[in-house]
């Protein structure tokens, strides 16, 4: 399956993920992310609820503050 993360496409052997699940594979660790998927803001509490598919597209955003 390819994922469209961030505009570039990634290989998962899975038919489908969760976004909790693709984050633990590209080892995303920060700890205040914000995903867009379909057009939406998701929900951290639906990370491990919401199901991407082949060809899907997702926009991983870091939040961290700086000074």
């Amino acid at each position: 399956m390819r994922i469209k993360i961030n505009g570039r496409f990634e290989e998962f052997v899975a038919e489908e993920l969760t976004i909790t699940e693709v984050l633990a594979q590209m080892k995303y660790t920060l700890p205040e992310l914000i995903i867009k998927f379909k057009g939406e803001i998701v929900n951290e509490d639906c990370f491990d609820k919401v199901l991407l598919r082949d060809n899907d597209e997702i926009l991983i955003i870091h939040v961290f503050a700086g000074g």
